[in-house]
């Protein structure tokens, strides 16, 4: 293994016969997935390729698919998505996780309504002054809408790069990014079809080149692979070093009236799980912070609140462990909620458990509400 540096690009001839390489691959063994029959790799449909695009981020294809045909069936069309309810939107990405693509896409769309006359842009600058486009998406976009040679880099890119220099460098170093960047530009520049080769870059790596076990007997680029040839692949890449996550302590209480209906709150604008509904909830870093004001709250309700929680669980996101206390209370509507929880400029509205996929919320929101159920369902056996 070695260090890697920004001149580790192949010669000409080795990047022409890698980008036929990687061309005649994918075209043969490219996964059937719905964003694909929107057209050939740098002649798909410019829209299609950006709701994608936002959903494929940190996401894992299986959990895609379904979402996505739901999504373009509501919103077929960038003015379909522009003009339509932020909450709309939220309520459709339930389940995708990282909310905050959802309302980039939004205002992504009604950016492109307003200063591109509803055309998706086809640079790479105009793209990346996009709300919530990045180096990534714009250069995905750019070359499989477009037929840009824009290197496309994710992952599953790095880590075939990385294995075919034999590099044990972190993947997260400024240098190694450089230094991939600059090797697969090369082999773009060296493409007859810059987007079948982008395409079948990120392909190989999520099918053939994966982080554990990778099927080297298949991969079309094993003899150029230097990992392979020296028995290192699976020591490359070097893993990131990923920060300690941090704990988060939150109370959430179920607040019912006499026809079920339960009261549910607005989460802020920013930070985690923005623009989401949410049960109300104490949520705090501190987990003594969060138990004295949960009992402060139940020392002042003028209503009765079960002290005995309803469940507890764990839930994890990238950064965070969240762990969530669920409690239940029965308020008639006569009775002003925030009497019970406090004033703050906090949005709050009854809705039927039924009607919950009407409104964004989050997958432990979800669960807090399917515990509410279970239980019902239990009382009733």
């Amino acid at each position: 293994m070695r260090n890697l540096t920004q001149t580790d690009t192949p010669t000409l001839h080795d990047a022409a016969r890698i980008a036929r390489l990687m061309t005649a691959w994918h075209k043969k063994h490219a996964r059937d997935l719905p964003w694909r029959q929107a057209g050939a790799p740098g002649h798909r449909d410019a829209y299609q390729t950006l709701v994608s695009e936002f959903m494929l981020q940190q996401t894992q294809v299986d959990r895609v698919v379904p979402l996505y045909h739901a999504f373009l069936a509501r919103f077929p069309t960038i003015s379909a998505l522009a003009a339509s309810d932020q909450q709309q939107v939220l309520a459709l990405w339930s389940g995708l996780g990282y909310y905050r693509r959802a309302i980039h896409l939004h205002k992504a769309a009604i950016a492109i309504l307003e200063q591109f006359s509803g055309a998706i842009p086809h640079s790479h600058k105009d793209l990346l002054s996009l709300p919530g486009v990045g180096q990534y998406t714009a250069a995905a976009i750019a070359c499989l809408a477009h037929n840009s040679r824009d290197p496309i880099i994710d992952g599953n890119v790095t880590r075939v790069a990385l294995r075919i220099l034999s590099c044990d460098q972190p993947p997260q170093l400024s240098l190694t990014k450089a230094a991939v960047t600059d090797f697969v530009s090369s082999i773009m520049l060296s493409a007859r079809d810059p987007a079948m080769v982008g395409e079948g870059f990120m392909e190989l790596g999520a099918v053939i080149c994966t982080p554990k076990a990778p099927s080297c007997h298949a991969c079309p680029l094993a003899d150029s692979c230097s990992a392979h040839g020296q028995g290192l692949v699976d020591q490359i890449p070097k893993p990131n070093i990923k920060p300690a996550k941090r704990n988060l302590y939150c109370d959430s209480l179920i607040i019912k009236d006499a026809a079920d209906a339960i009261l549910i709150e607005q989460r802020p604008d920013s930070g985690l799980w923005a623009n989401l509904w949410q049960t109300p909830t104490i949520e705090r870093s501190d987990q003594h912070a969060a138990r004295q004001e949960l009992a402060d709250l139940f020392d002042s309700c003028p209503v009765s609140v079960s002290r005995c929680s309803l469940a507890k669980f764990e839930h994890q996101t990238t950064h965070r462990r969240v762990f969530f206390r669920v409690f239940t209370s029965n308020l008639p509507r006569s009775i002003d909620p925030e009497s019970l929880l406090g004033t703050g400029p906090v949005t709050r509205r009854w809705i039927d458990p039924l009607e919950i996929d009407t409104v964004g919320i989050s997958n432990a929101q979800r669960r807090i509400i399917c515990i509410l159920g279970h239980n019902a369902a239990r009382s009733l056996s």
